[in-house]
């Protein structure tokens, strides 16, 4: 094997989720970025399927959208408010076909390289997407009050 195909497969890896670690509580991180998103959704419609799935259990979703065609760019990123539910959305959306569409995309579910809420809301805050109409902004959930936009 070549040397930048072993660096490959160890960032791969870093990013991979080992559903018996969450389990054993030996990796804690909550946010994952969703890949192979059909081009047709929308941000919304992400959504739905996401609360079909963990109703009220994800506190952040954005998924890029190239403005100018109205597409998405093919992957988004959701942070969940717990473990159970990181399992759960794993479980029904990894290496599955995606739900209420007729796309043959796979979706493939991994970790995200920037993790907790507080790294997402100062990131995004500095975002040229945040000078855009607030279709195309990331979203913030509280939990128990509803959304809340940065």
């Amino acid at each position: 094997a070549s040397a930048a195909g072993d660096a490959a497969e160890r960032k791969a890896k870093k990013y991979r989720i080992d559903l018996a670690k969450v389990k054993a509580g030996q990796d804690t991180r909550r946010t994952v970025m969703l890949k192979n998103i059909p081009n047709s959704f929308t941000q919304e419609f992400l959504i739905s399927i996401l609360e079909s799935i963990i109703p009220a259990s994800y506190i952040f979703v954005y998924m890029p959208v190239d403005f100018e065609t109205n597409c998405n760019l093919g992957f988004g990123y959701v942070s969940v408010a717990d473990l159970a539910s990181l399992v759960k959305l794993y479980e029904c959306m990894h290496m599955k076909k995606w739900p209420h569409t007729s796309s043959k995309k796979t979706c493939e579910v991994v970790y995200a390289r920037i993790q907790g809420n507080r790294d997402m809301r100062r990131i995004c805050k500095d975002w040229t997407v945040m000078q855009l109409p607030e279709k195309y902004h990331p979203v913030f959930f509280k939990r128990e009050i509803g959304r809340a936009h940065v």
